[in-house]
């Protein structure tokens, strides 16, 4: 089972939440019309997500920091995977695109 998943929540914009095994929950802040869709943890530490909102992909890194990659040429981002060959993998729902990166 993936420690990661996704949520929705009402407004934008959605931040990541991390849910420790004692209960404590964590929210990290996205910027301003981000709604994340889903996540996969990456083999550099760092949370990389798919944004709906801004039609590409988001990081946190292990500090907390954001970082929005859009100009991807994505148009409704959905899945998101971590590779066996440590590049991250996104599909884009209506323009069948197919995205990787290392």
């Amino acid at each position: 089972m993936r420690p990661y998943g996704r949520a929705q929540g009402a407004g934008t914009p959605k931040p990541i939440g991390h849910i420790a095994p004692d209960g404590t929950i964590t929210e990290f802040p996205t910027a301003a019309g981000s709604t994340p869709y889903d996540i996969t943890a990456g083999p550099d530490g760092n949370l990389w997500f798919t944004d709906q909102g801004l039609n590409g992909v988001g990081r946190i890194t292990p500090s907390g920091t954001y970082t929005g990659f859009g100009g991807l040429g994505l148009v409704t981002p959905r899945g998101i995977a971590t590779g066996p060959d440590g590049h991250i993998y996104v599909v884009d729902a209506n323009s069948a695109a197919r995205r990787s990166w290392s």
